[in-house]
């Protein structure tokens, strides 16, 4: 094991001493520095690219769409430790509920920036939503105990996806 572990270290001290070393003059001492400090170097002395209003409104937009995707990650994880708690799913209601204001509020943002996007996403939903109620009601009709979880599991689906269309509205 020692001796794996002081071949590895041979070795990265080989590549390392193999790396190319570039000279810099820092405080009076010239100093080695590695390729990759020198070409952060580069980068960082290259001029500045201005942002043009595009590309300065698809960042913010990419931004607040991280932003809400997060949110609507943690909603679906409330949900499910909700929906797994047999005892006291209610006690999980008052954090689901502020991710859902919070999540509206986050949606509200990406209107403003462009409400089209917002308005194809929330259609898909309704159309989805439409989709399980549909199947929710086949199900209903034909009754066999033996789908029960399904069926559970169709309302959980159901139940997420009607909050997140009133959401959207």
């Amino acid at each position: 094991m020692t001796g794996t572990l002081l071949q590895e270290a041979k070795q990265e001290t080989r590549l390392a001493s193999e790396e190319r070393k570039y000279l810099r003059l820092v405080g009076g001492r010239v100093v080695y520095i590695s390729e990759a400090e020198a070409m952060e170097e580069e980068v960082l002395a290259g001029p500045r690219k201005r942002l043009s209003p595009e590309d300065l409104l698809v960042a913010e937009w990419n931004d607040r769409i991280e932003v809400t995707n997060q949110l609507k990650e943690r909603i679906s994880f409330v949900h499910q430790i909700r929906r797994d708690d047999d005892r006291r799913p209610s006690q999980y209601e008052p954090a689901y509920n502020i991710l859902w204001g919070e999540y509206r509020d986050a949606i509200k943002s990406l209107r403003e920036l462009d409400s089209e996007p917002v308005d194809q996403f929330r259609d898909k939903v309704v159309a989805r939503v439409k989709e399980l109620e549909a199947r929710i009601n086949n199900l209903c009709e034909g009754w066999d105990p033996d789908y029960f979880d399904y069926l559970e599991q169709m309302f959980a689906l159901y139940e997420k996806n009607f909050d997140l269309v009133v959401t959207l509205q």
